[in-house]
């Protein structure tokens, strides 16, 4: 598979959850990757990659957030994403990440790392919006003026 076809695979992809005029902002080259992360290599290795593959065969994926940046790799040998926060606790010198799902290029590990990404930024409801949710009235905060 060539760079080529592997961004029109992507950008296929993509179109679930991108506006379609902003996709091609998201897909980098490695050059480009390099560049856009200041000459820091993030290095994500599925178990599908060969141990010696050429720089330059891979397209980089890159979603942020609010909270955290996504960075996911592919070539044509397979998928993998890893995240890391954007935002430091008090005393942290570094960004929390986690690695997310990976695989060969395959739909089913698109989809995979989808879900895990939606899983990341979806937050628990606790205390009044889990009432809310439940169809009950929020009790009023002494103090406040509900109107």
């Amino acid at each position: 598979m060539t760079l080529a076809e592997l961004r029109t695979t992507l950008k296929g992809w993509l179109g679930n959850i991108l506006p379609a005029k902003t996709i091609d902002d998201h897909i980098l080259t490695d050059a480009e990757y390099q560049k856009w992360n200041e000459g820091r290599v993030t290095v994500i290795h599925t178990e599908e990659d060969p141990p010696d593959m050429p720089v330059d065969e891979a397209l980089h994926v890159i979603l942020i957030t609010e909270m955290n940046h996504y960075h996911i790799k592919a070539t044509r040998h397979g998928l993998g994403c890893v995240v890391s926060s954007r935002r430091l606790y008090p005393g942290e010198t570094w960004h929390r990440g986690n690695d997310l799902s990976d695989g060969g290029l395959h739909e089913v590990t698109w989809l995979e790392i989808r879900d895990d990404i939606l899983r990341y930024e979806l937050q628990t409801m606790t205390g009044a919006a889990i009432t809310y949710f439940r169809g009950q009235p929020i009790p009023e905060v002494e103090g406040t003026n509900a109107e």
